[in-house]
This record gives structure tokens, sequence and C-alpha cells, in this order.
């Protein structure tokens, strides 16, 4: 397996929890997608120039990690991760953290259209069940039903979610 194929497979398995992690710091899921990328970038020139990297994955949460804290400072925003918090040691609980954060959001997003736009209205954006039917010209118990399927959906990925994990 070549280098390249290695990096391949290393954005392929972690590019979305890296993102999901990322964005903890720099607010949004566009910046965050380019400090991934860059640091994808910073990982592969490291390894061409002959640097061996036993721990890719951790060294590449580092490099994501740093580059989102530059980025958030430039950027003047406040994060939600008190950096102070997380240290090298850190990383992989935020790494785990970011995983399930990503899968979680995966199965949203296979959830029917209608189903979905519910339950982020319900959940995201804080929209009673009132105002969610008003918005989307449905009843009310057509609401609850939606959600009722949402949450049962997700609590069977939720199973999944932590067996991938863990195991």
């Amino acid at each position: 397996m070549s280098i390249s194929d290695k990096i391949e497979d290393l954005f392929k398995d972690n590019y979305d929890a890296l993102c999901m992690f990322s964005m903890h710091y720099v607010g949004d899921i566009y910046t965050a997608e380019d400090v991934v990328m860059d640091s994808f970038l910073k990982l592969s020139e490291k390894i061409k120039d002959g640097e061996e990297i036993i721990a890719k994955k951790h060294y590449l949460y580092q490099i994501v990690r740093n580059e989102s804290i530059d980025v958030a400072h430039y950027k003047s925003i406040k994060t939600e991760i008190d950096d102070s918090a997380i240290h090298s040691e850190d990383i992989d609980d935020w790494s785990e953290l970011s995983e399930r954060e990503a899968k979680l959001w995966k199965a949203i997003d296979s959830l029917p259209q209608v189903r979905r736009e519910v339950l982020l209205m319900s959940k995201r954006d804080g929209m009673k069940n009132v105002e969610i039917a008003s918005s989307l010209n449905i009843s009310v118990r057509t609401v609850e039903s939606h959600l009722y399927k949402a949450y049962r959906a997700l609590r069977g990925k939720a199973h999944e979610i932590y067996v991938m994990i863990f195991f």
C-alpha cells in the first residue's frame, strides 16, 4: 500500500469526525472543512519529506487542533472548547467524541427529509411542535409522529455507533 493510499484511507475514515472536532473551535462547518483539508496537506507533506509519523490519526488531531485554534484566534471566534482543557493525552477522548458526533449526524442525514427537518426544527432550532406544524403546513399529530419515528431510528443507530467505536 502506497503512502498516498494510506493517507486516502486515513482521510476516508476520519474526515467527518475531524470536521466535527474542528467545528467546536472555529464555529462553522465550512471553516472546519478548510482546516481539515489544510491539515491533511500538512500531514502528507511531512510524510513526503521523509518524517516518520507512527500514530498518524493522533498526529492529525493535533494538527487540526492547532490549526483550528490559530483560525479561531485570527477570526476572534469564541470557541466551544476551553483550550486549556485539552491536552495531548485528551486528544483520544476528543477524537472518540468527534467520531460519535459525526456518526450521529450521518444517522440524522439518513432520515427521510421531512422527518429530519422536523427533528432539526425541534432540537436544533428549539421550535415547539405547534410552530413546526404551522411552518410545514402539517398537523401537530404528524409532527409528533415524525419526532417519535426519528427518535426510534436514532436510538437504533446509537447502539450501532457505540458498538462500532468501542469494538
